[in-house]
C-alpha cells in the first residue's frame, strides 16, 4: 500500500466523485477517438522501448506488460477526459481559456495528476525493472522517463481539452 498525503487522498476522492458522476454519460465516438489519439504516441513509444530493451519476451510476459500498460493508459485518458467534462460543464458556452485563467484551474491539475497516477506508477516500475536487469543505464532510464512524462502531460492536456469541449456543449 502506498503512503498517501492528505492532499493526495483529497485529490483521489475528488477524482472518484468526478468519475462516478460522469462514468455513465455516453461519449460520442469523436471524443473517444481524440483521447485514443492523444495517448497513442505514448503507448507506441513505451511498447517499442520495452521491446527494444527487453528483446524477445515470452508471450505470457508480453501479454501481462501490455495489459498493465493498456489499463494504465485507459484510466489516464478516461480520467483526464472526465475531469475536463466536469470543468467544461461548469464553464458551459465559454472558451477553455476562461478556466485556465481562473482559480478553478488550480483544482483541476491535482485531479489530472491523480488520473494519471497508475500510468506513472507503471512507468516507474517498468523502468526500474529494466535498470535492475542492467538493460538500460541510469542515464537512459532518466531520459526515457523524461520523454514519456512529457508525452503524458501533452496527452493529459489533450484529453482534458476534449472533455472540456464535450462538457461545455452538454
Amino acid at each position: 500500500m502506498l503512503n498517501r498525503s492528505p492532499e493526495q487522498i483529497q485529490n483521489e476522492a475528488e477524482l472518484k466523485r468526478i468519475w462516478n458522476k460522469w462514468t455513465n454519460v455516453p461519449v460520442p465516438p469523436k471524443f473517444q477517438e481524440q483521447c485514443e489519439l492523444a495517448y497513442r504516441p505514448i503507448h507506441d513509444y513505451f511498447v517499442n522501448f520495452i521491446h527494444s530493451t527487453w528483446g524477445n519476451l515470452s508471450q505470457d510476459i508480453s501479454y501481462k506488460k501490455g495489459a498493465s500498460l493498456g489499463d494504465a493508459v485507459g484510466r489516464a485518458s478516461r480520467g483526464c477526459f472526465m475531469v475536463g467534462m466536469e470543468y467544461g460543464s461548469q464553464y458551459r458556452g465559454k472558451d477553455i481559456s476562461t478556466l485556465i485563467l481562473s482559480e478553478e484551474a488550480k483544482k483541476a491539475l491535482p485531479c489530472l495528476n491523480s488520473a494519471s497516477e497508475l500510468f506513472d506508477l507503471n512507468l516507474k516500475i517498468e523502468l526500474a525493472e529494466l535498470f535492475k536487469a542492467k538493460r538500460i543505464s541510469e542515464k537512459d532510464m532518466l531520459e526515457a522517463a523524461k520523454k514519456i512524462s512529457k508525452m503524458n502531460l501533452e496527452a493529459m492536456i489533450n484529453c482534458f481539452r476534449s472533455g472540456f469541449e464535450f462538457g461545455s456543449s452538454r
